[in-house]
């Protein structure tokens, strides 16, 4: 059977702090978009998976998945995925984890290990921070903690979103290591209170003035490209221009009437 697996764009992300495993607590607001990689998965005769745009074997995020659901329920989990990679890598679209959710999803159907919606997120996020936000029914949701704790709502957004990918990925590493050095912390009531008005704006299909994002104030000012195209994005009509998660994609958001749709450039 086939699945879409889709993006997300964060209409709002702060670092509260780090903490002492070395991790990051973090207030954001997740939003799915219509942006997809196309996962096929099938029964077989053992597990493997195959991607084209991705790493196979143990550095995919799927395969981590299978380990732990294999681990979970004891069963074995003998299924065929492959990966059509669309979603780019190391540009804040949570591409790895949505394919990593779409298949606990799928595994969790097609072979009736009979896992519950909190079991499945549990396993999630021991996959990633992002995984269980993908393993919602609904659009969006306020992430707190290292995002794994939500508060899912429905988004009533409108408009034309458009991706704009650079020529460079953003190691997450990397912009944490600056948040930390520039201590780019916000403080946790502060951060709530944005992300909430920000949720209660959506689910009207308005954008708020409170969306921002802190590693904006790392990626985009070290990147011209970056710069270049939010100048454009705005010039033409644009009603917002930011940087997704940690970058390295930017999206702008157009007025439109009807639903969301998606375009994706390479070229500002």
């Amino acid at each position: 059977m086939k699945y879409l697996a889709p993006a997300k764009i964060n209409l709002g992300l702060w670092v509260i702090r780090k903490r002492d495993d070395g991790y990051h607590d973090i207030v954001t607001v997740f939003h799915k978009i219509p942006f997809y990689d196309e996962l096929t998965i099938e029964e077989s005769d053992e597990f493997r998976v195959n991607c084209v745009g991705c790493p196979e074997g143990k550095g995919n995020s799927v395969y981590r998945a299978y380990r732990l659901l294999k681990e979970k329920t004891g069963s074995e989990i003998k299924l065929s995925v492959k990966i059509k990679k669309k979603i780019p890598m190391q540009a804040g679209l949570g591409g790895g984890s949505s394919d990593a959710a779409m298949f606990i999803k799928a595994a969790n159907d097609l072979l009736g290990l009979g896992l519950s919606q909190s079991e499945m997120m549990e396993i999630g996020k021991r996959v990633g921070a992002d995984v269980p936000f993908f393993l919602l029914k609904e659009n969006a949701a306020i992430g707190e903690g290292l995002g794994e704790r939500l508060t899912p709502f429905e988004s009533s957004l409108k408009g034309l979103i458009e991706i704009y990918r650079p020529p460079f990925g953003v190691s997450t590493g990397w912009a944490y290591s600056l948040v930390d050095a520039l201590s780019l912390y916000t403080n946790y009531e502060e951060a709530m209170s944005k992300a909430v008005e920000i949720m209660e704006h959506l689910k009207e299909g308005k954008l708020s003035d409170k969306m921002e994002n802190i590693f904006e104030k790392i990626v985009v000012e070290q990147h011209t490209e970056l710069q270049e195209y939010r100048k454009t994005a705005l010039l033409k009509g644009a009603l917002i221009a930011m940087l997704s998660g940690s970058g390295s994609c930017m999206f702008s958001i157009y007025p439109r009437d009807e639903g969301l749709r998606l375009r994706y450039v390479e070229d500002i």
